[in-house]
């Protein structure tokens, strides 16, 4: 029997078909690597669109419920006013109409021992540090009469509660009272809830600290400033307790 050469050009061949058929081409590095950046930037994109489809989703519900819930209640006056009766921003008054001017409880007294001249009713509200900025302001004898005014007559004198400010009390009840408002606050964040504020003057008045006197130029008032602590206190404490017998 005779033997088959491997070796024979034939049979080199056939295998080297055999072999070629089984086997897949070498993919082309840069192909691959491109076809991969091109699947990693369709990934990304997706997510990013998905993002930005949940944020503008997001934003518009935000809006929606800004509106729905946004409770703007403007408030007309409730009282006409009373042209005899006041409220006063008395921390605005105490710090006068110069800035940088030191507080004194003698402006506001001075304006007080005016209106009892006028037998007008007033209110004076504080903010509740009025006593520490008048501490800090070196002004300590202020400080003891103003504590001692708002204990002795808390119905003239009130210190709002801490953490308040003293401006809502006195809008409230200038909105509910009719007292005019005597401030050189223009209460401007204010003008939302009481159009009021924005309607001109008559429910708010200014006033200007010079020359030893309160100017109230609307009021007609020119009040002047007491020199003497002491005296000035004695001499309003004896008003507000006059007042006070006359209205038992």
């Amino acid at each position: 029997m005779k033997t088959l050469n491997i070796t024979s050009p034939f049979i080199a061949l056939l295998v080297l078909m055999a072999l070629l058929s089984g086997c897949e081409p070498e993919p082309d590095p840069e192909k691959k690597k491109l076809k991969e950046d091109l699947e990693n930037a369709q990934k990304q994109n997706s997510t990013l669109g998905f993002y930005l489809i949940v944020a503008v989703v997001a934003g518009s519900a935000g809006i929606l419920y800004f509106f729905a819930t946004r409770t703007t209640v403007t408030r007309s006056p409730a009282h006409e006013v009373v042209a005899n009766s006041f409220v006063i921003d008395a921390k605005n008054l105490m710090h006068g109409s110069a800035q940088g001017q030191v507080p004194s409880i003698l402006l506001l007294i001075g304006l007080l021992l005016e209106l009892h001249k006028r037998k007008a009713a007033y209110k004076c509200f504080f903010d509740a540090n009025t006593y520490y900025a008048l501490k800090e302001a070196q002004r300590l004898d202020h400080g003891r009469a103003y504590r001692t005014f708002c204990r002795d007559f808390p119905d003239q004198f009130v210190e709002v509660p801490g953490g308040n400010r003293a401006d809502d009390f006195i809008l409230d009840f200038a909105h509910s009272h009719g007292p005019v408002i005597i401030s050189n606050d223009r209460y401007r964040d204010f003008f939302d809830k009481y159009s009021w504020l924005a309607n001109g003057n008559s429910r708010r008045v200014s006033f200007a600290v010079h020359s030893g006197i309160v100017q109230i130029y609307p009021l007609g008032i020119q009040a002047a400033v007491p020199n003497d602590l002491e005296a000035a206190i004695t001499t309003l404490r004896a008003a507000l307790n006059s007042q006070k017998n006359v209205s038992a």
